[in-house]
């Protein structure tokens, strides 16, 4: 019904499939917190690492929840194009 010609083309689409949204919902929530700080992570990162005697707690949760979102985002990014590599796909994502 899906057209598939194979249980293993079928299962790569799903996982495919799975993966694109995994890395949009983690890339969302780095574009939230970019527009949260009007900042990239890594200019975010410098600005809390070279404060002195000075803490902001939301911040550094913030920073935390960010390098998550980041880490995941880029692995995400990265495994969806060896699956569309494995399925014989040449589009890339950003």
């Amino acid at each position: 019904a899906l057209h598939y010609t194979s249980t293993e083309e079928a299962a790569l689409d799903m996982l495919l499939l799975s993966a694109c949204s995994r890395c949009a919902e983690y890339s969302q929530e780095v574009q939230q917190f970019e527009a949260k700080y009007h900042m990239d992570f890594v200019t975010f990162q410098r600005l809390i690492k070279t404060r002195v005697h000075e803490e902001n707690f939301t911040q550094e949760e913030d920073l935390m929840a960010w390098k998550f979102a980041q880490d995941a985002a880029d692995y995400w990014r990265q495994k969806t194009e060896e699956l569309k590599r494995a399925a014989g796909v040449g589009e890339t994502i950003r």
